[in-house]
């Protein structure tokens, strides 16, 4: 019998990783096959296990499912009505940059290896008059460390998911000040997505089937509440994200 590796995007909120070993298991007993989970640190290092062929189905960020669909020909299956890849830039609350529009060039930017993080983060620069050239990132491997980058004086701004930002402490929170985010609304189809190695594509249907009924299933309602999701969209083809993999694509930084 087939054992199906699994992985989730480093990009999950830590407090929602128990949520998704146990959305594994509960999988594992619906599809009738084993599966076994590995979260990783950074994206590097996922990604490594990506081109080693150690992964066989994942819970990709947006960039990562562009890649994986257009390039590795993994199979897309599906993506959370209720997640949207949002993006704040923060910045120290009695620093010396208050506005967005006052970002200087030569501006050091912590941010998490993430490319749809950067990519749409990059955008929210523009009011500033700032492309790729004009700041230089602090590179670091989570978002948390993005945070302490900043607060340590290494960075001058940061980049961190929306959700990882609204979660904070409030002793962290009182520190930072959001100075742009992106709108759910203006970025509606760039979500995570669950991907499949296209050597277990016998997979594909039942784990769509899956998710589909998910809620109505024992147990399933429960599971979407743990990792924060409302229901599945289902992708019957990869033409359901060719958008979101061209914005990437086009907006790469």
């Amino acid at each position: 019998m087939s054992t199906i590796s699994f992985s989730i995007a480093p990009d999950i909120a830590p407090q929602r990783l128990p949520g998704w070993y146990i959305f594994a298991t509960w999988l594992s007993k619906q599809i009738n096959t084993p599966i076994t989970t590995t979260d990783f640190s950074s994206f590097e290092k996922q990604k490594q296990a990506l081109l080693d062929g150690k992964i066989d189905f994942l819970y990709a960020n947006p960039y990562d499912a562009g890649w994986l669909v257009r390039e590795q020909k993994f199979i897309a299956l599906a993506q959370p009505t209720s997640d949207v890849a949002e993006v704040t830039i923060v910045t120290k609350v009695n620093g010396e940059i208050q506005e967005v529009v006052n970002i200087p060039k030569g501006v050091n930017v912590a941010a998490a290896d993430n490319a749809d993080l950067r990519m749409l983060g990059a955008i929210l620069l523009e009011p500033a008059n700032l492309t790729k050239e004009d700041f230089t990132f602090v590179d670091v491997s989570n978002h948390i460390l993005a945070i302490k980058a900043l607060l340590s004086g290494k960075a001058d701004i940061a980049m961190i998911p929306t959700k990882i930002f609204n979660g904070l402490s409030k002793t962290i929170a009182n520190d930072l000040k959001a100075l742009v985010s992106t709108q759910a609304r203006d970025i509606e189809s760039v979500a995570h997505c669950f991907v499949l190695s296209p050597q277990m594509a016998e997979f594909a249907e039942p784990i769509k089937q899956v998710l589909k009924e998910m809620k109505n299933l024992p147990n399933g309602q429960s599971i979407l509440d743990d990792i924060g999701v409302t229901d599945w969209k289902i992708l019957e083809n990869k033409d359901e994200i060719a958008f979101m993999i061209d914005l990437i694509y086009a907006l790469q930084v």
